[in-house]
């Protein structure tokens, strides 16, 4: 029963390591960070988004003005 359970758990975590690199196949991920032209200050809360794609995506920044935007194709 032991192996056993030993066996689930590497399955399990080599399955969680792997998944980043499969889930890569679909896309790339873009980040950045928006600040303010006049003030060089990070934008929290601003819309940044894709609308040229056939399912638009997008994102808003966070409190320090970043934003990540996954499963963009290629």
């Amino acid at each position: 029963m032991k192996h056993k359970t030993c066996f689930v758990l590497a399955v399990l975590t080599a399955s969680f390591v792997l998944l980043p690199f499969f889930a890569g196949a679909q896309g790339q991920t873009i980040r950045g960070t928006v600040i303010d032209k006049d003030t060089r200050q990070p934008l929290i809360g601003a819309t940044v988004a894709l609308p040229d794609l056939e399912t638009m995506l997008g994102t808003v920044t966070e409190f320090d003005g970043t934003f990540v935007l996954e499963g963009v194709p290629i």
